[in-house]
């Protein structure tokens, strides 16, 4: 078994879809975690951007990786954060990261992933 872990810190969806998923097709991997999003709001992502991102995400991952698990995961609430209070009212955040772990809830859910909800 080999762990390959291709993170990186600061990474939005597009740089997941640019940097991380070409690597996925030559490993062949048989479980796939994702947790992607609080870089897509600190940069004032939309919404729908963010959902249409993870749409391509979880296609591209089921394309190349069609029998690996998939556990999609929230991200944890960094609001209160001393590095979250340079990004907003704190209230405001919370209420983001609520927002789109929602959305990464449904889209996770709709590709057939499995959502770990450990909020």
């Amino acid at each position: 078994m080999v762990l390959r872990n291709p993170a990186v810190n600061g990474y939005r969806t597009d740089d997941v879809i640019a940097e991380e998923l070409p690597l996925v097709a030559p490993f062949r991997p048989t479980l796939v975690t994702v947790l992607i999003g609080a870089n897509d709001i600190v940069a004032g992502s939309r919404d729908e951007r963010y959902r249409e991102r993870l749409r391509v995400i979880y296609a591209d991952l089921r394309a190349k990786a069609p029998d690996a698990a998939v556990y999609a995961l929230p991200q944890p609430d960094w609001s209160l954060s001393r590095a979250g209070a340079a990004f907003g009212e704190p209230a405001a955040i919370a209420a983001r990261i609520e927002r789109f772990n929602t959305i990464a809830r449904e889209e996770a859910e709709h590709a057939g992933a499995s959502y770990v909800d450990i909020w």
